[in-house]
């Protein structure tokens, strides 16, 4: 296996001589594989070897004896050890995520960071094939464009991955075979989240009852994704560079050259676009957005888009505008929608805890946010709006009726909808087929400030 990293690391020069690299240690089979090969290969390959180990602190004694178990092996090895502990629950609190994101947020923001304070020009972490694997996997469930099946890069802005040509299996083997011990984290023997769940239940089953050899495969299609990509992404790149004006925090693309572009260079123009602006890049961003972008292009001018991340997407006379908005606010703009009063709408996404208590305010509402299988905008009624209810679906109209809206105000009334289905009349009801139930694991929180309707 060792053999087969080198080469890897020397092919695609993942790693030049001298360069320092710091590598991610949890104490689990992966990451310690990484350091002892990383260490086996040091002179040859002439690098400078450092470890580091962040603290999540959300198995409380275990987490600590990671920590332990990290610190002696890297003491044993004389290799150069530095850990953080953090507090990732509450940062996913105080940021409306899963304690998974947090985690990983958090990792990174670590890594870079002492990275720079020890002088390395490389992170290094332990990912294989089987997490590229669940991570195609993952997207694809999620909803995906094509770069979501090119799997987890192999370098990226400095950040290296020299485990992805070999197995968890092969990982596994040679931790046997070397007699090297380490850590097994508990929560990745259940099913909490979602990547376990892919792991353990889907790959698991593929690989027994398909093909023993699907991690592979999948991972090869992945390899061949990538190269397809890097001619798209030129493509791409060449467009915006000529064509696109680009500030901070938007980007104004022409929609005539944007269209004459072949469709899988259009959606990539888009994503691309996007990730331009977004804070978190393309995090959570899926095909059925990049869809909803096409049809806005496509459409009247004056239309708006806006994602519960933040973005909003115009379409002003001949232009695609795509901006960042500030904080979790959505503006609706009266001009767009018609509205006599400007309105101001608040957008949020947490984890929702069973013992949470649904709000009753009127105009503060939440929702299933892994039901809403579209991207809610905030918008007046159109032609063939419907909300759902018990045992079938009402059009909106109707349901207007029913509470009595008088009809010179029903254009002025703001909903909220991804594309014909309406989620929440806004001030009346919500829609059934998003309301909150015991299987909820995330809320879309709504907020409306704009005074009475």
């Amino acid at each position: 296996m060792e053999n087969k990293i080198k080469e890897n690391i020397l092919n695609k020069r993942l790693l030049e001589k001298k360069e320092h690299v710091l590598v991610g240690l949890s104490g689990g089979a992966d990451s310690i594989a990484l350091v002892n090969v990383l260490l086996n290969l040091k002179e040859e390959l002439e690098i400078e070897l450092s470890a580091i180990h962040i603290n999540h602190g959300i198995r409380e004694k275990e987490a600590d004896e990671d920590e332990q178990f990290c610190r002696e092996f890297c003491e044993k090895k004389q290799i150069q050890f530095y850990s953080k502990k953090v507090d990732v629950n509450k940062y996913a609190q105080e940021h409306a995520l899963s304690s998974e994101e947090a985690g990983r947020l958090l990792r990174y923001k670590y890594f870079e960071d002492y990275k720079k304070d020890i002088g390395a020009s490389k992170i290094a972490t332990a990912h294989h094939m089987d997490d590229s694997a669940e991570t195609i996997l993952f997207n694809l469930f999620r909803g995906t464009g094509i770069s979501g099946i090119s799997g987890i890069t192999r370098n990226h802005n400095n950040i290296i991955r020299p485990l992805l040509i070999v197995s968890r299996q092969e990982i596994e083997n040679y931790l046997m075979q070397n007699n090297i011990r380490f850590r097994i984290d508990s929560t990745n023997l259940t099913d909490m989240y979602t990547r376990n769940k892919i792991r353990r239940n889907i790959l698991s089953y593929a690989k027994e009852n398909i093909n023993p050899k699907a991690t592979e495969h999948i991972c090869n299609l992945a390899d061949d994704v990538e190269e397809i990509l890097d001619l798209i992404h030129y493509e791409v790149e060449d467009f915006l560079t000529k064509y696109a004006s680009i500030e901070q925090t938007s980007i104004k693309i022409p929609i005539k050259l944007l269209v004459e572009n072949k469709a899988i260079i259009r959606k990539e123009i888009i994503r691309k676009a996007i990730a331009s602006v977004k804070t978190e890049g393309l995090k959570n961003i899926t095909r059925s957005h990049i869809l909803s972008v096409e049809k806005l292009i496509f459409g009247q001018s004056g239309k708006i888009l806006e994602f519960a991340e933040n973005i909003r997407i115009k379409r002003i006379f001949e232009n695609l505008i795509i901006e960042l908005i500030k904080s979790d606010e959505i503006k609706v703009e009266e001009t767009t929608f018609n509205m006599k009063n400007s309105r101001l709408f608040e957008m949020s996404v947490f984890e929702y805890k069973k013992n949470d208590k649904i709000p009753k305010n009127t105009y503060t509402k939440w929702f299933d946010y892994d039901k809403i299988s579209g991207m809610p905008i905030i918008r007046t009624k159109q032609e063939g709006d419907y909300i759902s209810i018990k045992g079938g679906h009402k059009k909106i109209k109707r349901c207007m009726i029913e509470h009595k809206i008088p009809s010179e105000l029903r254009a002025d009334i703001p909903v909220v909808a991804y594309e014909n289905h309406v989620i929440w009349l806004v001030g009346y009801r919500i829609s059934e087929s998003v309301k909150i139930d015991i299987n909820t694991k995330r809320i879309l929180q709504i907020k409306y400030n704009g005074g009475l309707l």
